[in-house]
């Protein structure tokens, strides 16, 4: 197959795509276990390992609310978490669903998209797909700032 043939590069865009969302939002699962571990006396970033990550947003809400700073750091580390969750929802669609490309005869353009197996209706584009890559850099960089500032007093 050459390179100059539309579905190859698209394929290769593509994988490229998934790599870079997956990607950014382990950096954000990477904060949360950092968090954990220094907000906690336990070694909870290693007993929460194999836990989902609603669970470990109740856990972080609970860190929160015990760490020490400013309330307005505090304030931001639990809006970081909250958008943690939206961003979650998003990543499982992109993990655990295909992608597929096909061809809109309507409007005779390549159609590029993950859609939920079991909700036809549910669907990320390539564009949607770039965007949550772009978000969950955002977050991740600003939940380590947050959390940067927050300490827990053993």
């Amino acid at each position: 197959m050459s390179d100059d043939n539309y579905l190859d590069r698209t394929n290769k865009e593509l994988a490229q795509t998934l790599g870079e969302a997956i990607w950014a939002f382990s950096k954000v699962e990477r904060a949360t276990y950092r968090f954990m571990k220094k907000l906690s006396t336990d070694t909870l970033d290693v007993l929460m390992a194999d836990q989902s990550i609603p669970v470990r947003i109740r856990v972080m809400k609970l860190l929160i609310a015990r760490a020490n700073g400013p309330e307005e750091i505090k304030e931001l580390a639990r809006q970081c978490v909250k958008r943690i969750d939206a961003l979650a929802e998003v990543r499982n669609h992109i993990a655990h669903n295909p992608f597929q490309t096909w061809i809109d005869l309507d409007t005779r353009e390549f159609i590029h998209e993950i859609e939920k197996v079991t909700d036809e209706s549910k669907v990320i584009s390539l564009s949607q797909l770039k965007q949550f890559s772009t978000d969950a850099e955002a977050l991740a960089e600003a939940l380590d700032n947050a959390l940067s500032q927050l300490r827990y007093d053993r």
